[in-house]
């Protein structure tokens, strides 16, 4: 997916999504990807900013740039990015979720509920 703005919601099956976002941040109300058995990856350039919240049901997530973290990683992972923005949100059951830049900056990130079950924040073979 690239070149899109507004209220975008994708969703897929048995398949994969690879978004590449451009510019310095979303422009419109969301982008909204779901994927069942396919990873989801996201590339965006640096100085982006947007708020980012990504889950996975069954599988691992890889984040290609620094959070800080309150409290335990679980299967869901919401932060901003940059000066924040429009909710960019991926969601994935039974694969990864790698969202790769901006560059080096602080970030904030907090845990949201969940199973209470633990899930590693780097996969080792995320899905691309």
């Amino acid at each position: 997916m690239s070149r899109l703005a507004g209220k975008v919601k994708g969703v897929t099956t048995n398949g994969g999504v690879s978004v590449e976002l451009a510019g310095d941040r979303w422009s419109g109300d969301f982008l909204d990807v779901r994927t069942t058995n396919g990873g989801v990856h996201v590339q965006m350039p640096d100085g982006y900013n947007a708020q980012l919240e990504a889950s996975t049901t069954n599988g691992g997530m890889h984040l290609g740039f620094p959070v800080t973290v309150t409290g335990e990683i679980g299967r869901r992972v919401s932060t901003r990015i940059g000066n924040g923005g429009p909710l960019l949100r991926f969601t994935t059951t039974t694969a990864e979720s790698k969202s790769e830049g901006p560059g080096p900056r602080p970030q904030s990130a907090k845990r949201r509920p969940s199973d209470g079950l633990g899930e590693r924040l780097s996969a080792a073979n995320p899905l691309r």
